[in-house]
């Protein structure tokens, strides 16, 4: 082992050191990890710096619906809740916010309990979450009109609610940046 490592792993194994240390490091793994990437390209040649500032266009044929009604915002979206609750009542339907096909389906006591992943195409998902009951199959093509299932309290849910997340090409997007507006 050469001399710089062994002086690399001493000074690591030193207390003052090891308590400066690992904080910053579980800091910074935990905030690359919660901080999504950025769409920032450098240039080999020169360095310069280029933003990628292109916006998705949604073109449906139904538009966009919200899920159930009438809206009641239990919880929002923010860093550690990538999507927003919407309260209701034990099994009221739940309709996907635009067509688009089934991709996924998941039964699970934990998490997101039972949940559908619905994709619309162009890197845009949408998720329901703590349904009570699913009607859909996976690969099924739906519509606004057609009920997903029924909203519910499964997996780690504190009451009976719809958790909605909205990812485009897989990251989390606020939902109210594309439901219809509330009033």
């Amino acid at each position: 082992m050469g001399k710089g490592k062994v002086y690399f792993l001493r000074a690591v194994e030193h207390k003052k050191i090891n308590k400066i240390l690992a904080p910053n490091i579980a800091a910074a793994v935990i905030a690359s990890t919660l901080i999504p990437a950025s769409n920032t390209v450098f240039s080999n040649s020169n360095f310069s710096e280029v933003i990628n500032n292109d916006k998705t266009t949604l073109v449906t044929n139904h538009g966009i619906e919200n899920p159930v009604e009438p809206i009641k915002v239990n919880q929002g979206f923010y860093i550690f809740h990538p999507g927003v609750d919407l309260g209701g009542y034990l099994g009221e339907e739940i309709h996907p916010i635009m067509t688009g096909l089934v991709s996924d389906i998941q039964y699970s006591p934990f998490g997101y309990g039972n949940a559908v992943i619905v994709s619309h195409g162009g890197g845009l998902t949408s998720l329901y979450a703590h349904m009570s009951k699913i009607f859909v199959n996976l690969g099924e093509q739906v519509e606004t009109k057609t009920v997903l299932g029924l909203m519910g309290s499964t997996g780690h849910s504190t009451g009976t609610h719809l958790h909605l997340e909205i990812r485009q090409d897989n990251i989390p997007q606020n939902p109210f940046n594309f439901l219809p507006s509330r009033q």
